[in-house]
């Protein structure tokens, strides 16, 4: 499948937050509240490049990744990922995350991180085939009751 991956705009919000209907990441985090919408529009921006978007080649945005280069301890982070319910499984995810490797590889930090609910599973199997590896779980860290993995990787380009 043909991917085309573009900073996002705020014309395209609307767009944005379907990515993340019929998701575990949305039954637990969002679903009822304003959270996705809050996220989602607090990132986008015309002087930020921290939230890109997939589109299928017939131009439907089916994937997000929002990164920040200065996470905890000033590591690059992906605070946010998610893929359109039917194109799961079909390497999008894999795509946003190799943009976010590229982009960490440009900087000389050693390591780069991401959390993922531990409900996630299959989030957290994706991580782990890109490279990532668990160093802990951390309890209630985002939702009282909801843990965290932690997954670090290091940087390929580190000197």
């Amino acid at each position: 499948m043909e991917i085309r991956i573009e900073v996002a705009r705020k014309e395209n919000l609307e767009n944005y937050y379907k990515i993340f209907d019929n998701s575990a990441l949305y039954d637990h985090y969002f679903n009822g509240t304003e959270l996705i919408h809050e996220w989602i529009d607090d990132f986008v921006g015309e002087d930020k490049n921290e939230v890109y978007i997939a589109y299928s080649s017939h131009g439907e945005a089916i994937g997000l990744i929002h990164f920040t280069m200065d996470g905890m301890c000033g590591f690059p982070h992906v605070f946010l990922l998610g893929v359109k319910k039917e194109f799961r499984g079909m390497g999008v995810g894999q795509k946003l995350l190799n943009l976010f490797f590229t982009v960490v590889e440009s900087i000389n930090a050693p390591n780069m991180y991401i959390m993922t609910s531990t409900f996630n599973v299959r989030a957290f199997k994706l991580y782990q085939k890109m490279g990532f590896k668990k160093i802990g779980i951390i309890p209630s860290f985002i939702l009282k009751d909801v843990n965290e993995y932690l997954l670090v990787r290091p940087n390929g380009r580190h000197k």
